[in-house]
């Protein structure tokens, strides 16, 4: 997967934006 998406810019953003939301999702459950 990671190889996938450093070889697709726009895999690579949608990873990045999935990333974000996650973390925060983490925060608010620590929170």
């Amino acid at each position: 997967m990671v190889l996938f998406t450093t070889s697709n810019p726009f895999s690579l953003s949608v990873l990045f934006v999935h990333l974000d939301a996650w973390l925060r999702f983490s925060a608010l459950v620590v929170i």
